[in-house]
């Protein structure tokens, strides 16, 4: 009796002590269960999508389904729209050459050309320095697109104006000289050019250059579209630029045909 009632006293003891241990665990590991968990990059990144989805303006890959030749699918929920009337009418090939800003600072330009049937090809380049991190950057890059006439523009006051939307994706490679480290990065990126034309032919848009669709850089742009020859943006060659770009060279600004 004595010694069976001082084995179930053992075994409880056992028992008991296990449960404290697995709660003691349970306590520990909670902190860091909950970080995961608040810290969802899943979670991130559809709330990044969703803030991106509601501000096009901002973001153009979020409207890549209008740009006809990717073939992409029109998102769900997105309401089809009827072109406003009013809008300019393109019955030749129309030129913009324009200088693009960021902030007051004059950096690079853009060369865009829209044909009638309302494709668009164009490139943008630009040789400029930054201040952080201190160094020189070398760009080119080039992109193809299209107007959509169902894209609707509305002023700051809510009003309709019978503007016509373009935009356009490509490529762009960078060659970014770091002044303080004496590196040299070479990159390719995705281009967007966004814009509008009103019936005077003036346009309004912007450059955006991103490696990953959340970090960007945006560059405005005003222009007069003016008539031009057709679509033919054999320079300043992206291929040339890519291929020379990756090439192996010398780092020092004399010897390097980018930094000059």
């Amino acid at each position: 009796m004595g010694t069976k009632h001082f084995k179930k006293v053992s075994g409880t003891s056992r028992s008991g002590y296990a449960m404290l241990i697995m709660l003691l665990i349970v306590i520990a590991i909670a902190p860091y269960v909950l970080w995961v968990l608040m810290s969802d990059p899943d979670k991130r990144d559809r709330e990044t999508k969703r803030e991106q989805v509601s501000q096009p303006d901002k973001y153009p890959w979020v409207e890549e389904w209008r740009i006809k030749h990717l073939k992409k699918r029109k998102p769900w929920g997105v309401k089809s729209a009827t072109a406003p009337q009013g809008q300019p009418v393109i019955l030749k090939n129309l030129g913009i050459e324009a200088n693009t800003r960021q902030g007051r600072a004059l950096i690079g330009s853009v060369s865009i050309t829209i044909a009638p049937d309302g494709t668009l090809e164009g490139a943008w380049g630009a040789d400029y320095e930054s201040a952080s991190p201190r160094a020189h950057h070398a760009t080119n890059g080039q992109f193809k697109g299209n107007t959509d006439p169902t894209r609707i523009c509305t002023d700051a006051n809510g009003v309709e104006q019978p503007y016509l939307f373009f935009i356009g994706k490509g490529e762009f490679a960078e060659l970014e000289t770091n002044y303080e480290t004496n590196r040299v990065r070479r990159r390719l990126g995705m281009i967007y050019v966004r814009g509008w034309l009103d019936n005077e032919f003036n346009s309004e848009g912007s450059v955006h250059l991103t490696f990953n669709k959340r970090e960007q850089r945006v560059f405005a742009w005003k222009g007069e579209a003016e008539e031009t020859f057709p679509m033919s943006y054999k320079k300043p060659g992206l291929k040339t630029f890519i291929k020379q770009a990756l090439a192996p060279r010398d780092r020092t600004k004399d010897n390097n045909p980018f930094l000059k």
